[in-house]
């Protein structure tokens, strides 16, 4: 078990590093950018709603009930790059502490859910398939802004 919480770990980092060089890469003014107007997520949306996320998906790999609101964690507001590259680096050091705290426990133990348990290990997994979605999001978004500005696509991974 121990191993699927340091893979885990070592894939929530990369996933932050990848936001962060997102959020580095889009100009400051068009963070809050939406490509099709309000039925469109922004890359500062995106960041938002994601470290929300994780942070409530990984309390629930400790037995915690999740805590977050997806509908004020999307909502169109908006930030600065320090904002989002603070929330960026508050997930990292959130992700540190509880990798720790996972280390020890079993990940085929079953956690109660709205409709039926299931292992600790379904959730942690979760937590990373939900941040790469919006992170292929974000990176789409700002390749979309680049194309966008200059008529030409820019890779930001």
């Amino acid at each position: 078990m121990r191993r699927l919480v340091e893979a885990s770990g070592y894939q929530l980092r990369a996933l932050l590093a990848r936001y962060g060089r997102v959020v580095e890469a889009v100009p400051e003014e068009a963070l809050n950018w939406q490509p099709a107007g309000g039925d469109t997520n922004s890359v500062a949306q995106l960041v938002r709603h994601a470290t929300a996320a994780l942070r409530s998906h990984l309390a629930i790999t400790q037995g915690h009930a999740g805590t977050y609101d997806r509908d004020s964690s999307l909502a169109n507001v908006p930030a600065t790059r320090t904002e989002l590259l603070a929330l960026l680096e508050d997930a990292r050091l959130n992700l540190g502490e509880v990798l720790g705290r996972l280390e020890p426990l079993d990940m085929d133990d079953e956690l109660p859910t709205t409709g039926r348990a299931l292992p600790r290990g379904v959730f942690l997994l979760h937590a990373i398939g939900h941040a790469f979605e919006h992170l292929a999001q974000a990176e789409l978004t700002a390749q979309l802004r680049a194309h966008n500005q200059s008529g030409q696509s820019s890779p930001i991974a």
